[in-house]
């Protein structure tokens, strides 16, 4: 029916580290012409995740543009999304200087970044190639989100 041609089926699979939810999936039906933005409040009210901490990647490149309708930012209907629930109590610190209990960690990285390095690489063969060749036990990591964060 013309009705159903416009409405997609993706499955989204959460990483929010140290919640429940981590590594779950989640499948939704959306409308083609739905933004971004309507998808992460699906998602909210199927998973209580606040939507400014909810970052997609499709194809381990970041989906970016709320206004962004799923059939601009390249969704299709069977799609596999990664959803990325960023840490709240990470975004003001980035603004501030580092609280003397916190000493600043010079070369470390928070987990969200750690986490979209891992997802781009995985995205990209090119890339994932030359890690291979230089840090092999890194590449091997790349689809285990706990073994890689520790590398």
């Amino acid at each position: 029916s013309p009705i159903s041609a416009t409405m997609v089926q993706v499955t989204i699979q959460i990483n929010a580290p140290g919640h429940a939810l981590d590594e779950e999936f989640l499948p939704l039906d959306a409308d083609i012409s739905s933004t971004l933005a309507n998808l992460k409040t699906q998602v909210h009210d199927g998973t209580g995740f606040p939507i400014t901490s909810i970052q997609f990647f499709l194809n381990g490149a970041p989906v970016v543009g709320d206004d962004k309708t799923l059939d601009q930012a390249g969704i299709k209907n069977g799609e596999m999304l990664y959803m990325l629930v960023r840490e709240q109590n990470n975004m003001p610190r980035q603004q501030t200087r580092p609280q003397q209990s916190q000493p600043p960690q010079q070369g470390r990285f928070s987990n969200d970044q750690i986490e979209t390095l891992r997802l781009q690489l995985l995205g990209n063969p090119q890339a994932m190639q030359q890690v291979s060749q230089e840090r092999p036990e890194l590449a091997a990591a790349a689809s285990d989100p706990v073994r890689f964060r520790e590398l």
